[in-house]
């Protein structure tokens, strides 16, 4: 161990020094960032595109994909120099001369690579010399001179000599960028080589195994480093010969004709010690997810480590979000942001398609950014989780977006990310692509034989977007701060990175433009004069003497920020090879953990002043001897799903195949389940509904605590109903269970036997149905609550009303049988208040008011929470006083205890939570019902508000499909995208409509405070999905309630996407409640697709 009082392992450069440094950069700060005009820098680098008849987007599918930019200090001056790729322009390589003043060497060094398509920039001490070279990828059209990606070896003297056949690194092919890191930890570096397919996209059948077929001519590479140490005859040591070996097959890598590879990222993502690979693809094949072996092999692992991913892939970068020692991913995609350019630009594939495509093997994708979370591994070691969470810090749409970079740009502690933005010609452009990309107006431009490719470019719209800085607020939300912070211009952004350019202690920013000169912004840390910060240099061993691949983390107090050293990052590019970590307003750390990339250890205490730039050195540092730290398991809840004989089968069946318009299917809303000693052996016993053509399951629990299924002939007979709800009651009061099965769902009409509640009588022999009780009662049911609801001594039999099959939306009617006698009969006096009352989703018999009576306390759907008090022959309802009316969910299930203690019933409430998209910052959400073009078939249109106007959120093709008489009044998509529900259709069927108002999406508690209910949100984490079912227990055993919570809803409409943010959450009461697990532990059992409640 060592302090700054001692010089071990130490370089130190105070603040004081590096200010004289920029001592003539005075200006006047007004924003974060600066963008510096190219006549004060000297770059004047522009990546000039110009297609031609032959060489264009339609030709080249990359063509719009732009180049990379590369930093590193390449003279050892303590500077970090810039290069630039280029297109169809040559790349350029400038030195930085301080002051953020930079001069063009390109031409001395020899780095030009003239008259190639350039992507991909990497800088890297290769051979370990000391002087830092410059890894080049190529890409574009087959053939000319220097098509091979380049090696530039730097000699120490501003020139660089190509030596890429030498090192076996003179790959010919589309590559994209170059990752390189030392994955077998032999202490030399290794070479990740992402490529892009040569085959075009369209010429793919969705089949499975074509991944595991190897492309000879592209495909995805992992390069060992071959490094040979040789001897002379005299056995004197020669210099050692670095030659890098494809070793893709035998390592487990992917190398097919479908890796359309655009980002790679290096991170430790296990936290074993071992780096691991993300490479994010285009098109539709998922990306990957590799995990190291630690014996020179990877597994993949994108299926069981996420639940869903983006679907074109572009850039990605990995770093810690939350500061919680985890490394967490982020992805771009191409979603736009502003409902103009999201209603004419974005395609999304139809619910068939996606379907398949994950029954192919290609995952759940969706065309979005993605933030994964790292939950760490659930329950084994081997059980890698991520939840995606990007709608919910709303990331999830940037535009067509490619460099992703995650670093702390204002100090602050928090990790922020910035987003370089813009395609150059919206190919996409719906308009486009319907009326002026199609076959007839091409021919006609054949015919009349004119330019195709020039007349079709002139037509596609073209507009530069806004970069995007996402400020870390914590608590995983992110705020666009782009215009505040001096990113506004517009551009066509494709490579970023970031770097302490001027070594003022901050990050600058670069960009690498189409058709517009680079951008470099200066960062303003003065604006932030409170925030501190460490920058770190390493000195690494012999072969890797950057020490890329090193992990520190820095303690203070009960704090850690956790970072690593992976230079390529983003989109083609390669940032500051230095740690940079923000720290907010601390003054003091009280250690870092170096983690070597050998394995090795080493430990600094108090490292000393802050606002230094330090370097540490793996030959001095000492190196300490830990063993892995092993953090106790939370066994609060342990999964036992392996001692139930009982499985879970969701039926096929498409609601979108009828309703068009809603987004997320109805027909899926179990499995339900009910748990209580059904034989009378003091043990408790399962009942698990079943999907349509599958019947109920009794499972009965064993003295050791294992289940056993027992078949009863009269559940088998009626598998052709969906089990809504399960009550188990002494309904007849024999001292037996009973079972009170709701029929349920979406896809049978309410003429249909099939949606029959049913109530099993139970028996010392089994149980037998009672068929007289519900014969011609055929409805949609929610729910069964036992419940006086006359007030003459004896328990009813409430059973709520779900929906209207066909015509959702339509309050459902729900109805009351009466206990006559120990017989139950359809009351209609006592049904009557519940006739077209509303949608239930839960109803539940309380006394919330202490008047020493149950009341009734309903759940609506897209409504509030009502609560009735049952009087002898009447049901009042009595939520007006209560605060309950106005707060109006997607609500999906509830619990009504004492949660807090304090002598009255409070209500938890499940709801789709804020990691949606229906929920993102428009004024609020409605849904408008109605038959609205009078066939007799009821449509649903979901809208946002915003400025009083109400727009529609689906897309144009399908409320023309549901709705033809709307095509020619929204012929074209520009038309469509400006057009309110005003526009479409006429006052009076607006006006006949039924209006649902939702203002509330997350889940929460209504506190009771003497019959006053206040509503209190679950803490964030609990938003992050669909909420289905909950549980209030003392879990600890500390006399307070705690909640457990489950979720997702896995069948959503692709432009939608899924929600599917939990594993499974327990909440422990803390006065307030704090995550303790995000993951229910020993879920590997757990299907998602079959089970999500």
């Amino acid at each position: 161990m060592h302090s700054l009082n001692k010089s071990f392992g130490f370089i130190v450069f105070t603040t004081w020094l590096l200010l004289n440094v920029s001592c003539d950069s005075k200006h006047k700060a007004e924003k974060l960032f600066q963008l510096l005009p190219s006549n004060t820098t000297g770059v004047t680098f522009s990546n000039d595109l110009v297609f031609t008849e032959e060489y264009n987007p339609y030709t080249f599918k990359n063509f719009f994909n732009g180049g990379g930019v590369g930093v590193g200090d390449i003279n050892n001056d303590g500077l970090m120099d810039i290069y630039f790729a280029g297109n169809l322009a040559d790349n350029r390589l400038y030195l930085n001369k301080g002051n953020l003043v930079f001069e063009d060497i390109t031409q001395k060094a020899g780095v030009a690579c003239k008259e190639v398509w350039s992507s991909g920039v990497t800088f890297v001490d290769i051979n370990a010399d000391g002087w830092t070279d410059i890894y080049v990828c190529k890409s574009g059209k087959p053939g000319g001179n220097n098509r091979h990606n380049e090696l530039f070896i730097n000699n120490g003297n501003l020139t660089f000599t190509e030596k890429s056949k030498e090192y076996g690194l003179d790959f010919i092919g589309l590559s994209t960028h170059a990752a390189f890191f030392d994955y077998d930890r032999d202490g030399d570096l290794d070479c990740y080589l992402l490529n892009n397919s040569l085959r075009s996209v369209g010429g793919y059948d969705i089949v499975e195994g074509l991944r595991e077929i190897t492309d000879t001519l592209g495909g995805n590479r992992l390069l060992r480093n071959e490094h040979i140490v040789r001897y002379s005859a005299d056995s004197l040591l020669t210099s050692p010969t670095i030659r890098f070996k494809d070793v893709s097959k035998t390592a487990g890598i992917y190398g097919s004709a479908i890796g359309f590879g655009l980002g790679v990222s290096i991170s430790d993502l296990n936290d074993d010690q071992w780096p691991d690979l993300y490479v994010s693809n285009d098109f539709f094949e998922r990306d990957y997810l590799y995990l190291n072996n630690q014996d020179g092999t990877f597994r993949e692992v994108i299926t069981s480590a996420t639940q869903e991913i983006s679907l074109g892939s572009m850039g990605a970068d990995i770093a810690d979000i939350d500061n919680d020692g985890l490394p967490d991913i982020f992805v771009t995609e191409m979603l736009p942001e502003k409902m103009s350019r999201y209603k004419t630009k974005s395609l999304f594939e139809n619910w068939d398609k996606y379907t398949l495509n994950g029954s192919k093997g290609y995952h759940r994708q969706f065309g979005r950014n993605v933030l994964q979370i790292n939950q760490g591994n659930c329950g084994k070691e081997d059980d890698l989780r991520f939840t995606e969470i990007s709608r919910y810090s709303g990331l999830d749409a940037t535009d067509w977006s490619w460099g992703a970079l995650i670093a702390d740009f204002n100090n602050d502690g928090n990790r922020d990310i910035f987003i370089a933005n813009g395609i150059y010609k919206d190919l996409t452009d719906l308009d486009y692509v319907n009326f002026d990309f199609n076959p007839e107006a091409i021919k006609g431009m054949i015919d009349k034989k004119e330019q195709v490719i020039s007349r079709m470019m002139e037509k596609v719209p073209s507009e530069p977007q806004q970069n995007y800085l996402f400020l870390n607020k914590g608590n995983y939300n992110f705020t666009n701060a782009a215009e505040l912070s001096g990113l506004e211009k517009p551009t066509f952004s494709n490579g970023s990175v970031y770097a302490d350019l001027d070594n003022d202690g901050d990050l600058d920013l670069i960009t690498n433009n189409i058709n517009e000169k680079a951008h470099i912004y200066r960062n303003n840390s003065e604006l932030n004069p409170g925030n501190t910060f460490i920058n770190i240099s390493f000195k690494g061993q012999a072969d890797n003497i950057q020490s890329l691949g090193t992990k520190i983390i820095c303690y203070y107090g009960k704090e850690k920020i956790m970072q690593e050293l992976n230079p390529m990052r983003g989109f083609e590019s390669c940032v500051d090879p230095r740690i940079h970590i923000g720290l907010g307003n601390i003054n003091h750390l009280d250690s870092i953990i170096i983690f070597w990339p050998d394995g090795s250890k080493s430990l600094v205490n108090n490292p000393g002043q802050l606002n230094t730039f330090i370097t540490l050195d793996y030959n001095i540092l000492d190196k300490i001897k830990t063993n892995k730290t092993v953090v106790p398991s939370v066994t609060l809840l342990t999964g036992v799903s392996n001692k139930l004989d009982l499985l879970h089968i969701e039926n096929e069946f498409s609601d979108f195949d009828r309703d068009r318009l809603l987004f997320y299917m109805l027909s899926n809303e179990g499995p339900h389940l009910a748990v209580k000693d059904l034989n009378n052996d003091g043990l408790e016993d399962i009942v698990l509904g079943g999907s349509s053509g599958y019947s109920t399951q009794i499972a009965y629990q064993q003295k050791n605590g294992t289940f056993v299924k027992k078949e009863f002939s009269v559940l088998t007979q009626n598998a052709v109903m969906e089990d809504s709800r399960i009550l188990i009651e002494d309904f007849n009061g024999d001292g037996f269970q009973d079972i009170f099965v709701c029929g349920g769902g979406s896809e049978l009409p309410n003429t249909s036997t099939g949606l029959k509640d049913r109530l099993y009588l139970g028996s010392k022999n089994g149980f037998i149905e009672n068929p007289e009780v519900f014969n011609g009662q055929y409805n949609s049911t929610s729910s069964v609550v036992w419940l006086d609801m006359d007030a003459d001594g004896d328990k009813d039999i409430f059973a709520g009303g779900r929906m209207e099959p066909f015509n959702y939306g339509i309050p459902a009617t729900s109805f009351v049988y009466e206990n006559i006698n120990g017989k139950y009969t359809l009351s209609p006096s006592l049904s009557a208040p519940f006739r077209q009352y509303g949608m239930i989703v839960d109803a539940i018999g309380s006394d919330i008011n202490g008047d020493g009576i149950a009341e009734l306390i309903i759940l609506k759907d897209l409504s509030n929470v009502d609560i009735f008090k049952v009087q002898r022959q009447s049901i009042q309802n009595i939520t007006s006083p209560t605060g309950l009316l106005n707060i109006k969910g997607f609500w999906t299930s509830m619990r009504v205890e004492d949660i807090d203690d304090d002598g009255d019933s409070d209500i938890l409430v499940c709801n789709k939570g804020l990691n949606n998209r229906l929920s993102s910052d428009y004024d609020s959400f409605e849904m408008h019902v109605n038959d609205f073009d009078g066939n007799g078939q009821i449509e649903q249109i979901s809208c946002y508000t915003e400025s009083s106007w109400t727009f529609p959120w689906v897309m144009r093709d399908d409320l023309v499909k549901q709705l033809p008489g709307l095509k020619k009044r929204l012929l074209k998509y520009h038309e469509f995208a400006a057009a309110d529900l005003s526009t479409m259709f006429d006052q009076g069927v607006l006006k006949n409509s039924l209006v649902y108002k939702v203002n509330e999406f997350r889940s929460g508690i209504f506190r009771n405070d003497n019959g006053i209910f206040t509503f209190v949100p679950l803490p964030e984490q609990a938003q992050w999905t669909d909420q289905k079912a909950s549980l209030i227990a003392d879990l600890n055993g500390d006399g307070k309630k705690d909640i457990v919570l489950g979720g997702n809803q896995m069948k959503a409409r692709p432009e939608m996407g899924i929600d599917a943010g939990s594993y499974g959450m327990v909440f422990i009461n803390q006065e307030t409640f704090i995550l303790i697990i995000s993951k229910i532990q020993n879920q590997e059992s757990v299907n998602p697709e079959k089970s999500e409640t």
